[in-house]
Formats: C-alpha cells, structure tokens, sequence
C-alpha cells in the first residue's frame, strides 16, 4: 500500500501524456495478472473473483482447456472493464500457453493489448 494519498501521487506523476497509454496498459496487464493469480473464493466480499484451481492442468485435456478459457474470459470482461474487444486463445499444447488480446481506449483512441500467459509450477498464471 502506497504511504501517499492517491491525488498526491497523481499531482507529483511524471507521466508525460504520450507515455500515459503504456501507463494504462500496464496497469492494465498488472489488474488482469491479480485477477488470475487470485484463488477463487479467497477474497469474501467478491468469491467469484479468481480462478478455481486447475490441478491437473500438466495433462492437456480439451474439457479443462475449454472451462479455463470460459473462466478467464469470464474474469477478465468482469473484472478489467477497461479492456474491449477480448479474445483469448490456446496456442501451445506443450507449454500450455495462452494469447490473450483485446484493446483499450484512450483519449478516444484504441490501442492493441497483447497478453502471453502460461502456468508456473506452483500452478498460477504469469506472463510469459
């Protein structure tokens, strides 16, 4: 948590204006990451927030495959309101990588968000 107030952050912010859509698109990928990384049911004021667990991910089964996808495509449009145009896609089997995209507006402008995310070991979503 930030020792400053959040108008105190934002009156000493060096972010030039043509720096502020890689800013928004950052905070953009670290929100959907939190919302991933999150374990369902662990936040009591919202316990539809976070994925379930996907223990047996390491096995590529289409029917797990197929439900994970639903659920990130569920949290990211509820929970990341900022991003339009989601799409999510498996892409490798191996590794077990997902390509997630979409766009954001800023100043009405649309810019691309491109996301790669995989499995750790310790079984969480991360960038890859």
């Amino acid at each position: 948590m930030a020792k400053t107030r959040l108008i105190e952050r934002i009156a000493n912010s060096s972010c030039r204006p043509t720096d502020a859509p890689e800013a928004v698109r950052q905070s953009i990928i670290k929100n959907i990451l939190n919302i991933l990384q999150t374990e369902q049911a662990s936040v009591p004021i919202r316990e539809d927030l976070g994925l379930p667990q996907y223990n047996n991910i390491v096995q590529v089964d289409p029917c797990i495959i197929k439900n994970l996808l639903a659920d990130i495509q569920y949290q990211v449009q509820t929970f990341e309101p900022r991003l339009d145009d989601l799409q999510i896609n498996f892409e490798d089997k191996k590794q077990v990588i997902f390509m997630l995209q979409g766009s954001f507006n800023y100043l009405d402008k649309n810019f691309p968000l491109y996301l790669k995310l995989t499995y750790n070991k310790q079984g969480r979503l991360q960038q890859v």
